[in-house]
């Protein structure tokens, strides 16, 4: 039998059979009953006539069948294609037509918008059908229990096609390989000492990539047990991490905010803690002071798609005095760099660029784009960043949110932290908007958190105190609400659309 990341639940089976993998409600599988799933599933995908290298979608939130699916396909070398569970018909449509997906699994929640897209697959099946008539996974799952797998399925071989949250443009499917996925979880086991004996807290929707990787695998890959939850309940998780001793846990930003703002926070027993690793945004201080409140010991931890959503990381013991900053992970390079490629000294802003087995193979179907997003060996993350001269990165913005207004660089994000110290403003966005003098115009465009409340002399008059004058907003829009795409990310590029011609009127 090949050695995959399909073999790791089989490998747990053999070693802690009756140990608990998973924790789902009143729900509970051992490392030999997850397996026997997993191969019932994997039997099925052969009686269906998926092959290897051949493509299987699946659209559920977190479930106990969702992992069955992925390992299984893992095990038979089949891609594995998570669809974000927010997706519209529309998009649902582009994931499977992009993919080129065989098949869709999916969980009745999302029914209309299946039906909506329309989707010539010759199989779509239910993991919870509500009718007698709804295709379901349950007819056509096989009993057969026994091991299986594919020979050729070794560890350069294709696991997962990952779309990417498509900020600037339609998603990209980023390619992963077994190998990425080995050797994400590995740098995070030994960069967090995690062991078999560690109770993982997942919420974060195994269909993004931060979910799926990060979150999941390395409690798979070590050994552990998960506590796996449907979706984010604050009150709710706590009382689980409480009930089941939880130990790690990858959660976002926005999830703090939420945890910390609970009634039940500040009496909730979170000791067990080993670490709680926060990602997608930095941690404002009061989050991390009422953690530390908590003796919870808390990591930032940054991630992207294409290096398998975890690339770099803060030590916690760091936490306190370089909040915001990042260490390389054990098998991850990192650099920055100008547009030519050349690596940068320290404290220079350029790109950052990423080099290692974490980096995923290719885009799916797109040569052109893998090949423009890499330069001199290196993967251009799009972020920007500077390292210290104590070798920590810190990132400043997204590249192609760099505004240049009058020749001087502006980055839109210390602009945006600025005006998020206003009491009055709930959110904002900053742009730069083209401009005949300016070239680019330093615009924010903002939601306050009362209607009526905020005027646009209001908001430069405070940027003027805290901001250089080049910094300050040319124009002020104020909006009630910005565009997020469906994993929950501003589109910023709509927002460009949308007021392209403000200073031309």
């Amino acid at each position: 039998m090949a050695i995959n990341v399909g073999q790791w639940v089989t490998h747990w089976s053999k070693v802690t059979p009756n140990k608990t993998a998973i924790i789902f409600g009143k729900e509970n599988y051992t490392y030999q009953e997850f397996n026997h799933y997993v191969n019932r599933y994997a039997h099925t995908l052969r009686k269906l006539g998926i092959k290897k290298e051949e493509q299987v979608a699946c659209m559920s939130m977190n479930s106990p069948e969702f992992l069955f699916l992925f390992f299984a396909c893992a095990k038979l070398g089949i891609r594995f294609v998570p669809i974000n569970i927010r997706a519209v018909a529309s998009e649902l449509k582009y994931f499977i037509e992009m993919s080129e997906a065989k098949a869709l699994f999916a969980q009745t929640a999302f029914q209309s918008v299946v039906e909506r897209a329309e989707l010539k697959l010759e199989h779509t099946y239910y993991f919870d059908p509500t009718y007698e008539d709804l295709p379901s996974v349950e007819r056509v799952l096989s009993s057969d229990d026994s091991e299986i797998g594919d020979k050729g399925v070794t560890w350069e071989s294709d696991l997962a096609i990952c779309f990417t949250s498509g900020t600037t443009g339609n998603p990209k499917g980023a390619v992963l390989t077994h190998s990425n996925i080995f050797w994400v979880t590995t740098q995070m086991i030994i960069g967090y000492n995690y062991t078999s004996e560690d109770v993982w807290m997942v919420a974060i929707p195994l269909c993004f990539t931060g979910g799926l990787v990060p979150a999941t695998m390395p409690c798979i890959h070590s050994g552990g047990t998960m506590v796996l939850e449907k979706e984010i309940k604050p009150n709710r998780i706590l009382h689980l991490i409480e009930e089941h001793k939880v130990s790690a846990a990858l959660v976002v930003t926005s999830v703090c905010q939420m945890l910390t703002q609970d009634e039940y926070f500040a009496e909730a027993d979170l000791s067990s803690f080993k670490a709680l690793t926060i990602g997608a945004a930095p941690i404002p201080p009061v989050i991390v002071e009422r953690f530390k409140q908590k003796n919870v010991r808390i990591s930032n931890g940054y991630g992207i798609t294409e290096g398998s959503a975890c690339e770099a990381f803060l030590p916690v013991e760091d936490m306190e005095t370089r909040n915001g900053a990042y260490m390389p992970c054990i098998y991850t390079e990192m650099i920055v760099i100008d547009d030519q490629g050349i690596e940068l000294i320290d404290g220079e802003i350029g790109e950052v660029a990423l080099r290692g087995p974490v980096c995923f193979k290719e885009y799916w179907k797109n040569p052109e784009a893998t090949k423009s997003s890499h330069i001199n060996g290196w993967f251009k993350t799009g972020d920007l960043g500077y390292k210290d001269g104590d070798g920590y990165f810190r990132l400043v913005d997204r590249k192609k949110d760099m505004i240049i207004t009058g020749s001087l660089n502006v980055y839109s994000t210390e602009v945006e932290s600025a005006l998020l110290r206003m009491e009055e403003i709930k959110e904002c966005a900053v742009i730069g908007l083209i401009h005949e003098k300016w070239g680019e115009a330093v615009t924010a465009v903002i939601v306050p958190k009362i209607e009526g409340t905020l005027t646009e002399d209001q908001v430069v008059n405070y940027c003027r105190e805290v901001l250089s004058d080049y910094k300050c907003p040319k124009k002020v829009i104020i909006t009630d609400q910005l565009p997020y795409n469906t994993s929950g990310k501003l589109l910023k590029r709509k927002l460009r659309d949308q007021f392209t011609n403000v200073f031309s009127i």
